[in-house]
């Protein structure tokens, strides 16, 4: 519908998309969070001019790592994420050590 000369957009009213009630999400995988937050690490480290293009040649090292065995499992990236949250949780000067 067009607007006449008198009417602005945000006096329109506004059509419901979906009811309001939360949507409930799957959880992620195992493994997403210890993926991310490599890959985050990574960029902060490198500071790649163009992130896209690290990120695509990033994952695509990942999985021809993990295809040749030589990478990490789904399970060695989930129970390093698990340490990693343990040891913050436990201790952020712990924490801080295992980075430097």
């Amino acid at each position: 519908s067009s607007l006449n000369t008198t009417e602005t957009a945000t006096e329109r009213p506004r059509k419901r998309r979906h009811p309001k009630r939360p949507i409930k999400l799957p959880p992620p995988p195992d493994g997403f969070q210890a993926l991310l937050e490599g890959f985050a690490l990574e960029v902060v480290r490198q500071r790649p001019a163009d992130i896209y293009k690290f990120g695509a040649t990033h994952f695509e090292d990942l999985l021809r790592r993990r295809q040749s065995g030589n990478g990490p499992t789904v399970n060695d990236e989930a129970r390093a994420a698990a340490v990693a949250d343990e040891d913050s949780a436990a201790s952020p000067e712990a924490a801080n050590k295992r980075v430097s």
